[in-house]
């Protein structure tokens, strides 16, 4: 589906695809893959096997075995997806850390293979990764879940807008509607590797092309609009998931594993 209303158009697919061999990922194109960890606990083992000692150690600090497997599931997927990218080994797969921490592929990666961005996020049983060239992208899903400090926490999320906005909705609504703008608000927060130094409510989002939304700062700098996307993904009504990507002219396409 192509979105109007610019020069650049950027052309979104939310079908998703189940696809035996991985598409060669080329320029101006983003890649969703969307994983069920439960279904690769038989692959456990050989994950395991692909992680770095770092990763490793990782996972034996999480106090429990269901969040060591998932992270362990998670992490093994991701190298093995970048390793089909980059045709390597997955676990010939380096990466570096970004000032906030954001991980990317080492410089002798991408020297050698160009600059390749990704992005990944877990939530309950679901693992989702974003895959794109020669622009940053973030990513993230969380299962929608009753959350008594929502209202509370509402104010940390949304701006003085968006706040009014959520304030006007129904009770049922407001669930939907905070983690939409969470995962939103996180994704570009993850793209732009600040982690929680840019506060969640210092940015709002506006309606652009349809079904895409634009970032717009309001706070710490004169507004205006930036040039970040961000695309709801549909996965299904127990999960809200985002994904956003730096400029325009792009083409999404979501793929299942």
């Amino acid at each position: 589906m192509t979105m109007p209303g610019t020069q650049s158009r950027n052309q979104v697919d939310t079908n998703w695809h189940s696809e035996t061999r991985l598409s060669p990922l080329v320029d101006d194109e983003v890649h969703i893959w969307l994983a069920n960890l439960e279904l690769e606990i038989y692959a456990l083992p050989k994950f395991l096997r692909n992680l770095s000692l770092a990763e490793r150690s990782r996972a034996q600090r999480l106090r429990f075995d269901h969040d060591r497997r998932r992270y362990v599931i998670a992490k093994g997927l991701l190298r093995r997806l970048l390793g089909d990218y980059l045709e390597m080994e997955p676990n010939e797969v380096q990466f570096t850390a970004g000032p906030s921490g954001k991980p990317g592929l080492s410089e002798r990666l991408q020297n050698e293979h160009g600059v390749l961005h990704f992005n990944q996020a877990h939530s309950g049983h679901l693992g989702i990764y974003a895959f794109c060239r020669n622009r940053r992208v973030g990513v993230d899903i969380e299962e929608v879940r009753p959350f008594p400090d929502m209202d509370q926490i509402a104010s940390l999320l949304f701006s003085t807008q968006e706040m009014a906005v959520f304030q006007s909705l129904s009770t049922k609504e407001r669930q939907r509607a905070f983690f939409s703008a969470w995962t939103h608000k996180e994704a570009f927060v993850k793209a732009l590797g600040k982690g929680l130094t840019l506060p969640l409510n210092h940015f709002e989002m506006s309606r652009a092309h349809g079904s895409l939304s634009r970032i717009v700062q309001n706070h710490d700098h004169s507004a205006k609009s930036l040039e970040w996307f961000v695309k709801d993904i549909p996965v299904s009504t127990q999960f809200s998931a985002a994904v956003c990507v730096e400029g325009e002219g792009w083409q999404l396409r979501c793929l299942k594993w």
